[in-house]
């Protein structure tokens, strides 16, 4: 996968639509030009755009695998970007729009893919999925179009592609072995496993009011 263009619209200290090319210039013997690198101050919106890359792509997944679809829509509410100035009504406050355009090779077969997710708080629709490739949509219909794309990219490789790089500091400051195994647990989605066994012990007491635990556990 090569993401070559990110558009954020409204999200966080973007206002208004904002157009990132994200194509790396063709290299040479001499000029070797590989990496993308996007820099700022803090509070400039790195986080924000690494974000919007995953909100693009994974929608309620990206905030978390367990929220509900109200915890979801308050989420987005509290990320619409806001003016300062309490009486500029010239942008639109209820929406958010991400677009994303990258490359993907499936069977050696290079595929352009373009992914365009809008949320608007003030519809009935509150999130609308486009998506084509190389200029067509998929041969799905609209409804299966956020599995289509979760089968192209697993929202568990999420972990793995957009990590704060806050948590990288962490590990090469702790001391402890626990962060690096929290770390690669979250990277690899093991976290999971832990997860589900908190759950089933949560069932468990509620189903058994205490009683026989041990022996269903």
């Amino acid at each position: 996968m090569k993401i070559k263009k990110l558009a954020i619209e409204n999200f966080g200290v973007y206002r208004d639509r904002h157009v990132f090319d994200l194509e790396v210039p063709t290299s040479t013997k001499t000029n070797k030009k590989n990496v993308i690198i996007v820099r700022g101050a803090n509070g400039a919106g790195k986080s924000t755009f690494y974000k919007a890359i995953s909100l693009a792509l994974f929608g309620r997944l990206a905030v978390g695998d367990t929220i509900s679809n109200k915890e979801y829509k308050e989420y987005i509410k509290s990320k619409v970007h806001k003016s300062r100035d309490r009486n500029d009504n010239s942008f639109k406050k209820d929406v958010i729009i991400f677009e994303i355009w990258f490359e993907y090779v499936e069977s050696g077969n290079e595929k352009n893919i373009y992914v365009k997710r809008t949320l608007n708080l003030k519809s009935l629709e509150f999130e609308k999925l486009k998506i084509l490739v190389d200029d067509i949509p998929p041969g799905v219909q609209e409804i299966d179009y956020q599995n289509w794309l979760s089968d192209l990219l697993p929202a568990g490789l999420m972990n793995i592609i957009f990590f704060d790089a806050e948590d990288m500091k962490t590990i090469l400051n702790s001391r402890e072995n626990e962060d690096l195994k929290n770390f690669i647990k979250k990277m690899l989605g093991i976290q999971l496993v832990n997860k589900l066994d908190a759950d089933l012990s949560y069932y468990l007491n509620v189903r058994t009011n205490g009683s026989d635990y041990d022996k269903l556990r």
